[in-house]
């Protein structure tokens, strides 16, 4: 098996995957053409997140609402509207209406922006575990979590299916189960 790794911000075409482009795809949303399967690999883990020195020179968040008078860094995908929803102990539910002067459809180049202490950027946990564990970012209200998103394997719909495809899917799954268990 070799890896051609491509990241867009778009939905896959049949035509990609006929043409030899692709042979499997990972999206964060599902895809509604019929000669696709788009099946459920896992679900991502989103959280806010700001470096020391960011959070150190700018009003405290203690609560969700207190993100309000923050620069926040927006994913449009992922928050098109600029709402970022929480859910705390006992059913609490906050969604916030975030502000900021950035954003981008791309969770690494938000990644960079927050390590750039441009401001507090949702991101997903499996892109910025590392800089966590290592103090570069610090997740903002820890005790509140966000909704998790789903992200899908995206594959054509074809008789016989590559050998090479079918052992990097079973592969995907049974990494992403361990991760989460």
């Amino acid at each position: 098996i070799s890896i051609n790794l491509q990241i867009v911000d778009r939905s896959f075409y049949i035509e990609e995957f006929i043409d030899g482009s692709y042979d499997l795809g990972i999206s964060t949303h599902s895809v509604k053409d019929t000669e696709l399967i788009s099946t459920k690999l896992t679900e991502v883990t989103w959280a806010p997140c700001a470096t020391p020195a960011y959070l150190a020179s700018h009003r405290q968040v203690q609560k969700p609402d207190d993100l309000a008078g923050h620069a926040c860094l927006i994913h449009q995908r992922h928050a098109p509207d600029g709402v970022w929803e929480f859910f705390g102990a006992e059913t609490q539910v906050a969604a916030v209406k975030v502000d900021g002067s950035f954003s981008t459809n791309s969770a690494l180049v938000l990644r960079d922006a927050a390590l750039s202490e441009l401001g507090i950027a949702m991101l997903p946990t499996y892109l910025v575990r590392a800089d966590m564990e290592q103090g570069r970012l610090i997740r903002v209200l820890p005790e509140w979590n966000c909704r998790k998103k789903p992200a899908y394997l995206i594959y054509p719909q074809l008789k016989h299916l590559p050998r090479r495809t079918r052992v990097l899917i079973d592969y995907l799954r049974e990494a992403f189960r361990q991760q989460a268990a």
